[in-house]
């Protein structure tokens, strides 16, 4: 009998207990053992909403930030001209959460930054207005290396296959990013059917950061019924107490910069032949969404794609030692171009 109690248990209500449990089981035990579960079920799924929300404001685009298409970084190896390396951000367009990771390379680093008071609305056209600074700054007879980090992975990748058509060589180096990576990313974090159900989650997320998330239920049709982006904009500074510390981060042309790359994100495909150029990842160890071994990218590269896990998720993957060792083997190698 005690045996058919603990299958039923773990079949029907995916309770586990031992034989010995099943002596002084009683109805008050299985309720709070069924409550427990429930508890730690619903702080995993808590965690997970929280990390994605957490991740989102972190990457909201920054007005005091430079604005130059093209910035060279400062880093150990700023005075090596003969490799250089184009870093490309994510999709808050700027290097504040790069610079761990920039500082330690040992190459000359250009970063490729992207427009926050004209924000493009596709991966392409920020790379064809990336293109004609890029190339002021390079040449065809140095050793080139680009990195892309997260959305600038696509940027990253829309690039390389335009300079390769203009016969530039290099290898890239993909950190925690793909098209599709992406793109699982934006949906599972910024879901909507509708324009009005996405502009609104989009602003949700923001706001959540700020302000309790149950005093924003209240306005969900409110947001909803807005006829723009702008008009939630307006209505979601309503909600925000003056005294709060992060509430620049609803700046509408920030919010406007990250409405246009989240789109973009959901609308990249790549369209050109397979790039020729070697390919490297570097995946989280805790990634946003679970993905294949090489996040697709070998749909996009003619030669297989070298993959590599690295400890911490898609935020601190960049202060890992090991990512910026590794990277550094990267750049000095010239056999991989």
């Amino acid at each position: 009998m005690g045996t058919e109690v603990i299958q039923l248990l773990e079949k029907e209500f995916e309770i586990y207990i031992t034989a010995k449990d099943v002596r002084s089981l009683s109805f008050a035990k299985l309720t709070d053992i069924e409550s427990e579960k429930k508890n730690v079920e619903e702080e995993v799924s808590l965690n997970k909403t929280q990390q994605g929300t957490d991740l989102l404001i972190q990457f909201i685009p920054d007005s005091q930030a430079d604005s130059r298409p093209i910035v060279r970084l400062s880093c150990e190896g700023q005075d090596n001209e003969g490799q250089t390396v184009l870093v490309f951000p994510g999709i808050e367009g700027v290097f504040t959460h790069l610079d761990a990771l920039v500082k330690s390379l040992q190459a000359r680093v250009l970063g490729v930054q992207y427009s926050y008071q004209e924000p493009e609305i596709s991966v392409e056209e920020i790379a064809k207005t990336s293109l004609p600074h890029i190339e002021e700054n390079i040449s065809k007879d140095e050793s080139l290396t680009l990195i892309g980090y997260s959305f600038g992975v696509s940027v990253c990748l829309e690039v390389l296959s335009l300079l390769e058509n203009r016969g530039y060589s290099a290898k890239v180096i993909s950190i925690d990013g793909s098209p599709t990576y992406l793109l699982s990313s934006m949906l599972n974090y910024v879901p909507g059917e509708t324009e009005a159900e996405f502009q609104t989650n989009l602003v949700y997320k923001i706001l959540a950061v700020l302000i309790p998330v149950d005093l924003l239920a209240p306005y969900k049709e409110k947001f909803l019924k807005c006829s723009d982006l702008n008009e939630r904009c307006d209505l979601a500074l309503t909600l925000i107490p003056s005294e709060v510390v992060n509430r620049q981060k609803l700046d509408k042309q920030a919010v406007v910069a990250l409405y246009n790359r989240s789109k973009a994100t959901l609308n990249y495909e790549f369209c050109h032949d397979k790039i020729q150029s070697k390919a490297y990842l570097f995946k989280a160890k805790y990634p946003i969404v679970n993905e294949d071994e090489d996040y697709h990218l070998s749909m996009v590269f003619k030669h297989s794609v070298q993959v590599a896990t690295v400890d911490g998720d898609h935020v601190t993957i960049l202060k890992q030692p090991e990512l910026i060792k590794d990277i550094n083997k990267l750049i000095a190698c010239m056999d991989d171009i």
